[in-house]
């Protein structure tokens, strides 16, 4: 019995080659019929649970392809390219798009058709600006059924089980449930006509 395995394992295919000797026991054919009939029944359990993942990974593929066009924000206009956020965008600071139009400084912050190559999530590409565009995001929009709004005589309470992220062109405030606040821009002013505090457990600069 010889196994052949082709370098590239996703490809790979068990090829089984049964030798028997000219001189071989006759009483021995029960004994080998059971060793073949074992040899295939693993050869078919490996098949068969193979198809079930390649089926299983092709679903996947399809259920997350974006066929069309889908609307996205421009969140800045970077060396590497034009970056981006949309509704099924992977990570939350969004990505680096491929660009087919001609953007300027005055499109960021607005909305942006986006095309996927091969239909890929993560392989935006930015056909052009939506000029004219007053319409808002919808009301009804999946993340705003986990906030919770609440309104008294002196503030307005905004609760939310998520991060929440302000992105104006290269400026970016982050606030996250475990307590952290993140704020980034090029530049950064703390001004207070009265007394201005930092105080903390541990206080670093820089």
């Amino acid at each position: 019995m010889s196994n052949a395995k082709p370098d590239d394992e996703a490809e790979a295919e068990i090829v089984l080659t049964l030798e028997t000797e000219p001189d071989a026991d006759p009483d021995g054919d029960d004994a080998d019929d059971e060793l073949v009939g074992e040899l295939l029944s693993a050869v078919l359990e490996v098949q068969t649970e193979r198809d079930s993942r390649e089926r299983a990974q092709a679903e996947e593929r399809a259920a997350k392809r974006i066929d069309g066009v889908e609307l996205g924000r421009l969140v800045e206009l970077s060396d590497q390219g034009p970056r981006v956020t949309y509704p099924s965008c992977p990570t939350t600071n969004g990505l680096v798009a491929r660009c087919a139009a001609q953007l300027t400084d005055a499109h960021v912050g607005g909305r942006v058709a986006l095309l996927f190559e091969n239909g890929d999530p993560a392989l935006p590409m930015v056909v052009g600006p939506i000029h004219n565009d007053q319409a808002l995001d919808a009301v009804d929009h999946p993340a705003l059924k986990g906030l919770t709004i609440r309104e008294d005589e002196n503030r307005i309470e905004i609760q939310c089980h998520k991060a929440i992220g302000l992105n104006v062109g290269k400026s970016t405030i982050v606030i996250t449930p475990a307590g952290r606040i993140i704020v980034r821009g090029r530049h950064v002013l703390n001004h207070a006509s009265a007394v201005n505090r930092i105080r903390g457990a541990t206080v670093k600069i820089n």
